[in-house]
């Protein structure tokens, strides 16, 4: 029996060694010169503001999509499944901005990108956690949906108008779902 549960751990590290290296080829495959639009791979690590200093997590992939006005990232799950997320769907349909500012309270004077994760049913890793995504370029704000799929909210809010995210909404694999979403377009 051991012996086993070891085949099988094996075998999960190993897909997920390929499903790694297939969103990394991905990413890096993603860029668009013509557009002034750079990819990269980077590391981010979950991290928790606590009382005795910054809680590292666990780490996730991203693929950030760099333009001269913007930088947007989304993981690379996300990224390379064929399987339709929230997160890509959202990514593809573009959002009702006009309707989402209306979540917006007045003189309100935080970031509003938590409130916008919020009202799309998303966790915002920065609210809940007191902390959020780390990369070396320092924090993100990464909406995570109930699907396990993760982008950071401002991507959603600049792709639905911005033609710089062009080459990310090209970039992901899957459809999106077939369903309507809150302030959806």
């Amino acid at each position: 029996m051991k012996t086993l549960l070891g085949i099988l751990a094996a075998m999960a590290i190993v897909a997920s060694g390929v499903a790694n290296a297939e969103g990394e080829g991905k990413c890096r495959s993603a860029r668009d010169k013509a557009a002034g639009v750079k990819t990269a791979v980077v590391n981010a690590t979950a991290e928790l503001d606590s009382s005795v200093g910054y809680v590292k997590g666990l780490q996730n992939k991203f693929c950030t999509f760099t333009s001269v006005d913007h930088t947007g990232m989304i993981d690379l799950q996300t990224l390379t499944s064929t399987h339709p997320s929230i997160a890509a769907t959202y990514l593809l349909n573009g959002l009702d901005m006009v309707e989402l500012q209306k979540v917006i309270p007045e003189k309100f004077e935080g970031n509003p990108g938590t409130l916008f994760c919020q009202a799309l049913a998303g966790s915002s890793i920065t609210r809940y956690t007191s902390g959020g995504f780390a990369t070396k370029l320092g924090q993100d704000e990464v909406c995570v949906f109930g699907d396990g799929s993760k982008i950071s909210i401002w991507s959603l809010v600049y792709a639905s108008d911005d033609p710089d995210y062009l080459s990310m909404r090209k970039a992901v694999r899957s459809e999106p779902l077939q369903i309507n979403l809150p302030y959806m377009k």
